[in-house]
């Protein structure tokens, strides 16, 4: 629980993956009271380290990563089933498409 009973608010992270170097990055907003930060996040999965970047404070922590690495896709060999819009799909960033897999 956050101190002064003041509630921690986080927007979504903005994320990227790159599958072939087994990487990730996310920028994560977070607000607690009335300050922000901001954290630029690194995860290096071959070198097993994480780094966390404080975009407002400019400190940089280097962490051991523990976690595995979790691929995320369709696995090679899988068949199409069939896609389908949820959401609104004439509203922007109110639908997104899903598609279905066999395998």
């Amino acid at each position: 629980r956050p101190p002064h009973g003041r509630r921690k608010l986080q927007a979504p992270p903005r994320h990227a993956q790159d599958e072939t170097n087994k990487r990730t990055r996310s920028i994560e907003e977070i607000e607690q009271g009335t300050e922000k930060d901001y954290f630029d996040k690194l995860h290096l999965y071959n070198e097993k380290k994480e780094y966390t970047l404080n975009l407002r404070t400019k400190k940089c922590n280097v962490t051991a990563l523990t976690r595995p690495w979790r691929h995320v896709g369709v696995p090679p060999g899988s068949k199409f089933l069939f896609e389908a819009e949820i959401g609104a799909p004439t509203i922007p960033n109110e639908h997104l498409t899903a598609t279905t897999w066999e395998g």
